[in-house]
C-alpha cells in the first residue's frame, strides 16, 4: 500500500462492512488522562455488544515495506496493550508480512496476524471490467454577463468596464470569499452547472454540444464570488453564463489493488481495487471496489480524496 492512512482506511471499511449491527469502528482514536495528556492512539478500534458481553477489539496496522517483515517485538508490544487498555482481542496487520519470531510470539500471546499485499488485478476472477468508464460534462465558454446595480459607485463602474473590456474567459477572474480560491469563468460556470443537473438531461456522449444559458444568483452572504478591480472587490450578485455543453467520456485506470487476508491460513478477507480519482461537483473522489468472499458481497466505496 502507498500509505499507512490508506491501509487503515481499507481495513476499517472492510471490517465495518462485515461486523453485525451495533458495532462501532473508530480510526486513529486517541486516549487522554484526566489532565489532557495523551496516553495512547489506536489505529482501529472496534466496540460493541455481543450477547451480554461488551467487546473491544484493537487492530494495529503497519505499512513499513523498507523494514521488511515485522518482528516479534511489535507483537509483544501489542499484547501488552490488551491488559493495559482492556481489549478482548488484538490483531496486527502488516503490508510486509511477519518474521518467524513474530508468528511464534503471536501464537503464544494470542495476537491475530493479517496481511495486506499488493496484488495484480488480473488475478481477481471477479473483476470483469477495467478500466472504469466515466462521463463528465464539458463546457465551452462563450462568455458571461454581469449585473451591475444602478447605485454602484462611478469609480467601481469604470474599473469594471476596464476589467471586462480586456477579459479572457481562460484567465482567472473570480475569487470565492469563503476560502479565497481563484477561478476562471469556465470553472465558475462548471460549479454553477453542478446545481442545475436538468441542463444535462438527454445529453449523450455522441450528441453535438447543446447551447445553454445559466443565470445564477449569489445570495450567500458568507460564500459568494467577487471580482478584484483597481477600485476594490466587486461583489457578484447575479451572473448569466453562456456556453456550449457536451458530455465527454474518459477512462479511469486502476491505481491500486491489494488483498487483505489472514496470515496463518491465507484465507482471503477482501480483494480491493481503487481507480484513479474522479471529479464530482468540483471535488476529487476515489472509487473503490471490495470483493468479500466470506459473504459473496461486492461493496462500492466512494471517498473524498486530496485534490
Amino acid at each position: 500500500m502507498a500509505s499507512g492512512e490508506r491501509l487503515e482506511s481499507l481495513v476499517a471499511m472492510v471490517e465495518e462492512t462485515l461486523l453485525p449491527r451495533g458495532f462501532r469502528v473508530s480510526v486513529n482514536k486517541k486516549l487522554y488522562d484526566d489532565n489532557g495528556a495523551q496516553l495512547a492512539e489506536f489505529d482501529i478500534q472496534v466496540e460493541g455488544r455481543l450477547g451480554s458481553t461488551e467487546v473491544r477489539w484493537l487492530i494495529e496496522c503497519r505499512d513499513r515495506p523498507s523494514d521488511g517483515p515485522q518482528g516479534g517485538d511489535w507483537i509483544q508490544q501489542l499484547a501488552g496493550r490488551r491488559g493495559l487498555f482492556g481489549f478482548n482481542k488484538i490483531t496486527a496487520v502488516s503490508t510486509s508480512g511477519f518474521t518467524h519470531s513474530a508468528r511464534f510470539a503471536a501464537e503464544g500471546l494470542q495476537v491475530e496476524l493479517r496481511e495486506v499485499t499488493e496484488q495484480e488485478p488480473d488475478l481477481f476472477g471477479w473483476l470483469k471490467v477495467q478500466p472504469m468508464r466515466v462521463t463528465n460534462p464539458h463546457i465551452h465558454v462563450r462568455g458571461f454577463t454581469l449585473v451591475v446595480p444602478r447605485d454602484t459607485e462611478p469609480d467601481m463602474k469604470a474599473a469594471l468596464e476596464g476589467l471586462m473590456g480586456t477579459r479572457d474567459n481562460n484567465e482567472t477572474l473570480f475569487r470565492a470569499t469563503a476560502n479565497g480560491e481563484l477561478m476562471t469563468c469556465g470553472e465558475a460556470f462548471a460549479r454553477a452547472l453542478a446545481f442545475a443537473p436538468e441542463l444535462i438531461d438527454g445529453l449523450t456522449v455522441d450528441a453535438p454540444a447543446r447551447p445553454i444559458q445559466l443565470a445564477v444568483e449569489y445570495t450567500n452572504e458568507e460564500n459568494h464570488l467577487v471580482l478584484d478591480t483597481v477600485a476594490g472587490p466587486f461583489r457578484c450578485r447575479r451572473i448569466t453564463y453562456e456556453g456550449d455543453l457536451s458530455l465527454v467520456a474518459s477512462s479511469k485506470e486502476i491505481a491500486h489493488s491489494a488483498q487483505y487476508r489472514r496470515s496463518i491460513t491465507g484465507e482471503v478477507i477482501s480483494d480491493y481495487v481503487e481507480f484513479e480519482p474522479i471529479r464530482i461537483r468540483d471535488q476529487q473522489y476515489s472509487v473503490e471496489l471490495h470483493h468479500l468472499p466470506e459473504t459473496s458481497e461486492m461493496v462500492v466505496a466512494i471517498k473524498r480524496s486530496a485534490a
